[in-house]
């Protein structure tokens, strides 16, 4: 269920009027919203997960109204809700060219396709996959990298890989005039430091 308040409650959810509430900052304010969920245990883990979606998309710019109307109990209203919204756009979305790329590994072992998969499911895909691809900035990419605590530079560079493809293909389809990946370098992985002690003394050591 993730972190809890000291009402024993998910982090940021609140039951009113046998409905489930949530919070979180969006446009600068931090608001309650009303989900279309009883008030039940089960569903207070389903709030949670919500919350935690929202909460992300928020943070990299790319929450819309529509996410939050699709599970509220009640339409927002406009006015309160005024949200920098992106250009409209008829360009593929970036679901579309990640799933172009995994077609693309058909000719690679399966284990590297599951791999990136994994990836493109996990970090990339809930925050980009319905957005036009062409309305993806850099600016919202080097949020989403930086912005997240990499267990290793291996594991961040290995992420970058699905996620630059996806937007080379587009570039080759000429939906987009440049990469937005570009800026985004890898990281070196740090070198183990060196055994001060050779074979022969480390038996000794370790007998």
């Amino acid at each position: 269920m993730g972190r809890t308040s000291s009402s024993g409650l998910p982090k940021g959810t609140r039951a009113r009027s046998g409905k489930i509430q949530i919070n979180f900052k969006w446009n600068d304010k931090r608001e309650w919203f009303t989900l279309d969920l009883i008030d039940t245990p089960a569903n207070f883990i389903k709030a949670a997960k919500i919350r935690e979606d929202f909460v992300n998309k928020a943070k990299y710019g790319i929450l819309k109204i529509e996410d939050i109307e699709a599970v509220t109990a009640k339409p927002i209203k406009k006015a309160d809700a005024a949200q920098k919204t992106l250009p409209a756009s008829n360009a593929p979305t970036f679901a579309h060219y990640a799933q172009e790329y995994l077609y693309n590994l058909s000719d690679h072992k399966q284990g590297t396709k599951k791999k990136y998969l994994s990836i493109l499911e996990r970090l990339w895909m809930p925050l980009f996959e319905d957005m036009p691809i062409n309305t993806i900035t850099s600016q919202m990419l080097g949020t989403a990298v930086n912005g997240r605590e990499w267990s290793s530079a291996k594991t961040r560079n290995d992420a970058l890989i699905p996620l630059r493809v996806a937007f080379e293909l587009a570039h080759d389809d000429e939906i987009i005039d440049k990469n937005p990946c570009d800026r985004l370098k890898n990281q070196k992985p740090q070198e183990a430091e060196p055994d001060p002690f050779n074979e022969i003394e480390r038996e000794r050591i370790l007998n």
